[in-house]
């Protein structure tokens, strides 16, 4: 027969939560538990039960922690009583009570300290037991004593995961955040100090992480230690690494790299892995503009950070058609001094001479019978730098490098599978003309050679809004900041090139930034031209882009910048006199370049400051009206609403005035009838513009009809 003391089945307990971490106290079925639960040596017995092996204490092992001043007889009466109580108060299951022994019941039982701590860190502040104590039982103070570092080394340990996955994904300040206050709870805790330092120096702050460094190195002095060989060297490296142009240097108001968490990660720990001794091959492809070089930069950043030799290169046009130009570029940006160089045999050493100039001093130039010979040559330079230190290369643009040298690599790191050898290559993705060298270690990744092949996409909404956040200070509010996103996320395509120099023209054009965060509003197109004049950087990058190509695509890519919102082959063809047929050819170049998508069989601009660009900079005025003629010429006939629509913007720019104004102000009747507001929209914009302000009467018939069709007023210019 079971003891009756064991009360009934556990099944019928109610939940019991017992808190220890910070004001102690404890919950019954999610309520407050009774006052006879909460008084205080009825609590101290619930969590030091809780927290005992098998939740059992011998009853004299509690006695003797509980009531010590007391007496055998009267101690053992107060156990008693208080076992009493709580069984009342909890049920009679909760507290099994057999021969000498007292167990805490598991059924529906749970205690904070047991759970990990939480990723957000809400415990970093908060104690084991804080501000608990029974100056009548110092058995059981210091038994709290002893679990209060070991709460904190657990608090600790989390905090440093969070703070390490939020460094490896870009977020330094959060990451900084995180380590300060693991050192407010362990001001020794030399993990933390490591984490904080290199938050600061990845975020740029080199002279706060040197700062920081040095205060710890005083608390450590206070106790006549000293910072291990590690952090120091650390530290050295960011005294040395982070003078002007070298990768530690960050400008100021330098965006934040969101939206990339992911592929950071990802590269993170492939890099981590190459420290321990496995090489590893990196490809981040995008197409221009989706920040491939500020990803490669925060790459070298911790590779300098972490003590590697690196070095980083980007080869331009020209270098293509030039034989081992990125071997040469590579070691005479990184290599040439590099610890372990003298370790190379002098056969080696020889055949690179012949290749790389700057070697000669060291070596007699030697020729080499053919590509396996440079390989196997650039192998034991890599190989002999290794010895000393982690070695990565890193080549911007590598669609752009030479095939002899992309061979060389590809060749070379088969050979170094178990060395310490890392390669990053940043092709522009769809690049017509990539290497078949390039396409083939693409295709190796993940087969034959360990690495990662990592896309850089448009930013998506949280990112653009994050960045900002960052970027826009005065945007008083989250709807405001919001709006912002909106409209730049419409404007760039995602662009984190376009994004930040967007922003950063904004830091410059005060007069803009109320116009643009009460854009769109509620009622209001996107499609209203930007306010503001592209700034220099985007213009070069765009321009960059169309230099690329070809005479037919070029001038494709002109008439499209003009066209509307309408472009087809047939207009296109109408605009510039070539055949739908012989369109292919120079549309497929517009979308391997990323200037235009496909969307529902016609043509978009990825960005409209792309469209913008191209009619500002590549075609005059009297080119573009020849151009708007054209498409006028070509949209004549046809009857769906939006090439109509079209039609009508395009004559409120070719033939302003009341003619233009009352086909546009139809064309908005008639949308607006189909509950077509966006079309809609389109068309009142069109109108407005197609008369002068002078017109009071138009205008008037204009905001009548707005106000009919509940549309807000469209913003000047």
């Amino acid at each position: 027969m079971p003891d009756s003391s064991a009360g009934p089945t556990p099944t019928s307990l109610e939940p019991l939560e017992l808190v220890a971490i910070g004001a102690p106290t404890a919950r019954l079925g999610g309520r407050p538990a009774p006052s006879d639960v909460l008084w205080r040596k009825h609590l101290a017995l619930l969590i030091y039960l809780a927290r005992s092996p098998n939740r059992t204490r011998s009853r004299s092992h509690l006695i003797a922690l509980l009531w010590p001043d007391k007496v055998e007889s009267r101690a053992r009466h107060s156990l008693n009583e208080a076992l009493h109580r709580l069984r009342s108060a909890l049920g009679s299951g909760r507290l099994i009570v057999q021969g000498d022994s007292v167990t805490l019941s598991e059924d529906g039982l749970s205690i904070d300290v047991e759970s990990p701590p939480s990723p957000e860190g809400r415990e970093s502040e908060s104690e084991f037991m804080e501000g608990f104590a029974l100056p009548d039982a110092p058995g059981f103070e210091e038994w709290a004593d002893a679990e209060r570092p070991r709460w904190r080394a657990r608090v600790v340990n989390v905090a440093l995961g969070v703070g390490g996955r939020a460094l490896d994904g870009g977020a330094h300040l959060t990451a900084a955040e995180i380590a300060r206050s693991i050192l407010s709870r362990d001001p020794l805790s030399e993990p933390g100090e490591k984490l904080l330092i290199r938050a600061l120096a990845l975020s740029g702050d080199c002279a706060g992480a040197l700062h920081a460094f040095h205060l710890f190195s005083v608390r450590l002095e206070e106790l006549a230690e000293r910072p291990s060989r590690d952090l120091s060297a650390l530290a050295v490296r960011i005294r040395t690494d982070s003078p002007p142009g070298r990768a530690l240097t960050r400008e100021p108001g330098l965006a934040p790299l969101s939206g990339r968490e992911a592929p950071l990660r990802a590269a993170a720990a492939l890099l981590a892995d190459t420290f321990a001794g496995r090489a590893a091959l990196i490809l981040v492809q995008g197409r221009p503009g989706m920040g491939r070089t500020r990803f490669l930069a925060e790459c070298e950043s911790r590779l300098v950070l972490d003590g590697a030799v690196v070095a980083h290169v980007r080869p331009v046009e020209g270098d293509q058609s030039v034989a081992w130009s990125t071997l040469r570029a590579l070691v005479r940006r990184g290599l040439l001094n590099a610890p372990g160089l003298p370790g190379m045999t002098p056969f080696d050493l020889s055949l690179l001479a012949g290749i790389v100039p700057e070697l000669k001093a060291r070596a007699v130039p030697r020729d080499a019978l053919d590509q396996g010979e440079v390989a196997s040559a650039f192998a034991a330079l890599l190989t002999a730098i290794a010895e000393e230190a982690p070695v990565a290369l890193i080549i911007d643009d590598a669609n752009l490098a030479d095939s002899a040298t992309l061979s060389a690599l590809g060749a070379a790191l088969t050979q170094l599978q178990q060395t310490p050898v890392s390669v990053i290559l940043a092709p522009v993705a769809d690049d017509p003309e990539k290497p078949r060298e390039l396409l083939h270690l693409e295709a190796q990744v993940g087969r034959s050679l360990r690495g990662a092949l990592i896309t850089l996409r448009p930013l998506e909404h949280a990112a653009i809004l994050a960045v900002v956040e960052a970027m826009a200070p005065w945007c008083e509010d989250e709807t405001e900041r919001d709006r912002l996103a909106r409209r730049l996320a419409f404007e760039t395509g995602g662009s984190p090139l376009f994004l930040v120099t967007l922003l950063q023209g904004l830091l410059d054009v005060a007069s803009l930034r109320e116009h643009l965060v009460a854009w769109p509003r509620a009622s209001e197109t996107l499609e209203t031209p930007l306010p503001m004049e592209v700034p220099g950087m985007v213009r070069l990058a765009i321009l960059a882009q169309a230099a690329r190509l070809d005479r037919e695509a070029m001038m494709v890519l002109r008439a499209a910048s003009v066209a509307g919102a309408v472009i087809d082959d047939a207009l296109l063809s109408a605009m510039t006199g070539v055949s739908r047929a012989g369109l292919v050819t120079p549309m497929a170049a517009l979308e391997r370049r990323h200037f235009l998508r496909l969307e529902d069989g016609r043509y978009a601009f990825v960005s409209p400051v792309l469209a913008g660009v191209i009619a500002r900079e590549c075609l005059t005025g009297s080119e573009i009206r020849e151009l708007r003629g054209r498409a006028l010429a070509g949209l004549a006939g046809r009857e769906d609403l939006e090439s109509r629509i079209a039609s009508g913007e395009l004559r409120s720019a070719v033939e302003p005035g009341l003619p233009a104004f009352d086909l546009c102000l139809g064309l908005a009747h008639e949308a607006a009838g189909l509950r077509l507001a966006r079309l809609a929209r389109r068309a009142l914009v069109a109108a407005e513009r197609s008369i002068s302000e002078v017109e009071e009467g138009r205008r008037a018939e204009l905001e009548r009809l707005r106000s009919e069709l509940g549309l807000a007023a469209a913003p000047p210019g």
